[in-house]
């Protein structure tokens, strides 16, 4: 039990899908957690509300003459910090009492929960204080190892994930599922995506979101795909980090600021 004032968190990276379910099991954990995606956003945000811990992510690190966690360690002698890098970026060198983890990414989520708790004791709720929702996806390729990859990555996401090779079937299926989510592949045989996306718009009245996911990287394709009632329009294959940005926003448990920011980024990069 929580004995002592909530744990604040800042997680300063341009990657915001990275760490998104770590962030939200901290939130349940009662934590109070930011995010930044920018380098004045994070040194205002770290002299508004001095954070316990920051998770910075090293590509994110320095901007110009400006290093984030030199900043860090001058104005927040008091703070503690998870470096966290890609694979095409050189591993950090930062070493000291204060950095409680430096490693890869991705990092498990239960990893990085270890280390936050295990440096804070007694700052979060050893249980969940909101119940996990776990958003129903509904999801149709024809490509059958394409469909099992994704299904795996949702799954991994905590999603329940109904996967149906068949247009067809997936629309039987509809009513029994109730997806919160609808992602349909545009070229299939019989029925094709565009085709599907019509009747679920229309027989659910719009109450399902759809995103199609194209090989087709053309303008006339997404317009099409919008027309019919698709929420979203992705190129196929696309970034991980895209696609999961996508899927968050629609179907995630997501609190009001960070939904705020994916949706400025979205408008900005997503079709």
């Amino acid at each position: 039990m929580v004995t002592q004032r909530p744990l604040t968190i800042l997680f300063a990276d341009t990657d915001i899908a990275a760490c998104r379910p770590l962030r939200v099991d901290l939130r349940r954990r009662g934590a109070r957690v930011d995010l930044v995606d920018s380098v004045p956003e994070a040194m205002v945000q770290a002299e508004n509300a001095p954070p316990d811990l920051v998770v910075l992510d090293e590509s994110f690190r320095k901007s110009g003459d400006h290093d984030l966690l030199s900043f860090f360690r001058s104005s927040l002698p008091r703070t503690r910090f998870i470096l966290l890098h890609e694979d095409t970026v050189d591993a950090p060198q930062a070493s000291g009492p204060d950095i409680l983890h430096s490693g890869r990414k991705p990092v498990s989520k239960e990893t990085l929960l270890d280390v936050i708790a295990d440096a804070f004791p007694g700052r979060l709720e050893g249980h969940l204080l909101v119940t996990p929702s776990h958003s129903r996806i509904l999801c149709v390729d024809d490509d059958r190892a394409y469909l099992n990859s994704l299904s795996r990555f949702l799954q991994r996401r905590g999603y329940q994930v109904f996967a149906h090779t068949s247009a067809q079937t997936a629309l039987e299926e509809l009513p029994r599922i109730h997806p919160d989510l609808a992602i349909i592949d545009l070229l299939m045989p019989r029925m094709d995506g565009l085709a599907l996306t019509r009747r679920i718009h229309q027989t659910w009245r719009g109450q399902v979101p759809i995103v199609v996911l194209t090989a087709l990287d053309s303008k006339e394709s997404y317009h099409r795909a919008r027309e019919s009632g698709a929420s979203y329009c992705l190129s196929k294959p696309c970034k991980p980090e895209d696609f999961l940005n996508v899927v968050d926003f629609i179907a995630g448990d997501l609190d009001e600021a960070e939904r705020k920011l994916l949706k400025n980024r979205l408008v900005e990069h997503v079709t």
